[in-house]
This record gives C-alpha cells, sequence and structure tokens, in this order.
C-alpha cells in the first residue's frame, strides 16, 4: 500500500497475522521510521479492531551495520546527556553506558549504585530531552566489570568480558581448596567480589588433588626418610616438606615423593571401641562399620552404629 505522508508518497508493505483478529504487521522502510506514529494512525483510520504491530525491514546486512553504528555514535552523545543530569539531581549511581533499540524508539541507561536510587527527578530532565521512552536499568558489580572491561591482576583482559556467560557462584572454601590467600584484596577482582576463576578452575584442582599429599602428612623423599609435608604448588607438581625442625622448607617434585599413598589410600576402621571405668562395672561403647555399596561413584564417609555393654569390675 502507498501512503502520502508529509507531502512525499511512501511504500508500506502490511501483512495479516492473525485473520481472526485483524492483527496487522507493518514493514516500515528505513528511512521513514521516524514517522512510524503517523503511518500506524493513518492505517488505524482504517482498521477497526485488532492490534498494529511495526517493524523495521532493512534491504541488507550493510544498511543494518549502518543503522547499528548511527545508534552506537548516538548512544555515546545520550550518555553524556544522562551524566550531566545524574550530576544536576545529586544521585548516588555510577553511570555505565547506553544503548538504543534497532529502531530508535527507546533508549537504555544502565547504571550501578550501592543502594536503590529514586530517579524520578531524574526522568524528568531526560523524558524531554530525548522524546522518546527512556528505562534506567541498574545492574551489580560483576556486570558493571563485564561492561566496562579491564584488566585482571593476572595481566590479562577480564574472563567475563572476554569469554564467560554466565557468573558462577564463588566461595572462600574453593580459594582455600585451591592454596590460594585468604586476603580478601589478593583473592578479589575489579569488581570488588572473589575473582571468577577461582569458580571455574575449581574442578581442575580437585582432580590434580587427587596426585598430590595433603598438607601436614608424613613422606619419604630422596633426602629423608621421613618427613612433614608444608605446603604443595598444584599447577607447578611441587611439595615442600619440612625435613629439619624449625628449618627451611625443601622443594621436591611430586616424581621425588614416595609414601604418601599409604596414608591417602587409609580406610575408616571396621570397629571403634571406647571404655568408661566406675567403681562397680566398666561400660564399652562400641562402634561397628555398617557395609556400603562397592559400586558408588564416589567413596561416601562411612557410617558407623553404636551399641553399649556394662561388665562387672574385676578389681572392685
Amino acid at each position: 500500500s502507498k501512503y502520502e505522508i508529509e507531502g512525499r508518497e511512501y511504500s508500506v508493505e502490511i501483512k495479516s497475522v492473525n485473520n481472526r483478529y485483524s492483527d496487522i504487521s507493518i514493514k516500515i522502510p528505513r528511512n521513514i521510521s521516524f514517522l512510524e506514529e503517523k503511518v500506524k494512525k493513518l492505517i488505524g483510520n482504517t482498521i477497526s479492531r485488532g492490534k498494529i504491530d511495526v517493524f523495521i525491514n532493512f534491504t541488507n546486512n550493510s544498511e543494518k551495520g549502518k543503522a547499528i553504528q548511527i545508534n552506537t555514535e548516538l548512544a555515546k552523545k545520550s550518555f553524556e546527556v544522562f551524566k550531566k543530569y545524574i550530576d544536576v539531581c545529586k544521585l548516588e549511581m555510577k553511570p555505565l553506558y547506553a544503548e538504543y533499540t534497532i529502531d530508535q524508539s527507546k533508549v537504555i541507561f544502565y547504571y550501578t549504585a550501592d543502594d536503590r536510587v529514586d530517579f524520578r527527578e531524574l526522568l524528568k530532565y531526560l523524558a524531554p530531552e530525548f522524546k522518546i521512552r527512556v528505562e534506567l536499568r541498574q545492574i551489580g558489580p560483576r556486570e558493571a566489570a563485564r561492561a566496562l572491561g579491564g584488566v585482571g591482576i593476572c595481566g590479562r583482559e577480564l574472563c567475563c568480558k572476554k569469554f564467560l556467560q554466565n557468573f558462577d557462584f564463588v566461595t572462600m572454601k574453593m580459594a582455600k581448596e585451591q592454596g590460594m590467600s585468604l586476603n580478601n584484596n589478593k583473592i578479589s577482582g575489579m569488581c570488588g567480589k572473589l575473582m571468577c576463576c577461582i569458580a571455574y578452575e575449581n574442578e581442575i584442582y580437585k582432580e590434580l588433588k587427587k596426585e598430590f599429599p595433603a598438607v601436614g602428612t608424613m613422606v619419604k623423599t630422596p633426602t629423608c626418610e621421613c618427613c612433614k609435608v608444608v605446603s604443595v604448588d598444584y599447577l607447578k607438581r611441587l611439595v615442600k616438606t619440612e625435613e629439619v625442625k624449625d628449618g627451611m622448607p625443601v622443594v621436591h617434585t611430586l616424581d621425588e615423593i614416595d609414601g604418601y599413598q599409604i596414608a591417602t589410600a587409609l580406610e575408616e576402621p571396621e570397629v571403634i571401641a571406647t571404655a568408661e571405668i566406675t567403681e562397680e562395672e566398666i561400660e564399652i561403647t562400641v562402634s561397628e562399620k555398617e557395609e556400603t555399596p562397592e559400586d558408588t561413584s564416589t567413596k561416601p564417609k562411612a557410617k558407623y552404629k553404636k551399641y553399649k555393654k556394662r561388665i562387672k569390675n574385676a578389681k572392685k
């Protein structure tokens, strides 16, 4: 169909998407997208019921790429306006970036803040300035770091910016199991939260840990028959042992360590018995290990059933 708008004739493609309710889909050429409301009004005069959905129709990918580039440049200018009015309203919020929808019908401003912000006063300035729908979105510190980007303490680009799709749950226990410092300043990223790499590398450390002796266990080395493990380096495959009391730790490769397999393979005892002697009798508490299925994929902690016995004190 052809429509005359502001003295010029335009061709508009109209398709019925639901015959029952007469819903109409309109594809508007890029050069008249700013006249969307006028097109709706003209079409609406001939439609008694149903709704009108308007879509921008790009003839090729180059036209779409050009539109994205225009929106990016426009977003940069709009972001400066956004920052200016934040200062005018004296709001406790940190502006991050802005973006437009492809048809420029809405502008979205992203910000971060410690608490909820009452931005009603700010919208009073922004709405007349842009004359389109304005949306403000508050995002968390991790999303803010992803949006801004940067370099981590490892010297590489932030993982969340480069390749991470989702944010996994990170705990201090994971950092401890990986032998990291428990100082928050050393294991926190630019966002102020625990580094994401602690979470996605945790499974690797769990596998490596199975090959190493636990800290505190006694092992055999080429220079000592029995010494204590004081620290391990999972990535370099090194083990530090205390071979002389209060002396400097001695560094060995994992291949040089022997004897720790016996300690790691030690199973829970079959029976545990304790005795308490009184004047008249002896009370014995016995804990017997219960049988567990042999086909379990992970070795569960042994379960014990307890019972008590009392016998007379023969020495009385």
